[in-house]
């Protein structure tokens, strides 16, 4: 499954899942390694893992690329009628406490498209 192909390429959109993206984590504030959770209300519904270093603030290749994206690839009825948030959780909790205040993590959005498959 894909979520683009080509305009050459015939397909169909599979119906029954989708791929959810959190798009624009600022990661520079994040120390260390940390999970995001997408969560359906309070139920945690799938969650992504990102390794860095302790104060990535400070790691040229950090900074280069500061905003950091999230796929999940779930059933429709996962999210259909469902009110959709995300929580990071850093594994350094003695800065921030068990969730990153969202103030810290930019401007992220959520994104979700049908994913296409090829005929």
């Amino acid at each position: 499954m894909k979520g683009h192909l080509s305009v050459n390429q015939p397909f169909i959109i599979d119906h029954q899942k989708v791929n959810v993206r959190v798009k624009g984590i600022n990661r520079l504030s994040i120390p260390g390694s940390f999970k995001v959770l997408l969560k359906n209300g309070e139920t945690v519904i799938a969650s992504r893992a990102m390794a860095q270093p302790g104060d990535p603030a400070k790691v040229d290749e950090c900074v280069k690329h500061p905003l950091v994206d999230f796929d999940f690839e779930l059933p429709v009825t996962a999210i259909f009628g469902n009110r959709l948030n995300i929580e990071v959780e850093p594994v350094n909790r003695s800065v921030h406490g068990r969730v990153m205040p969202p103030k810290l993590l930019g401007n992220p959005t959520i994104n979700i498209r049908f994913l296409l498959q090829e005929v």
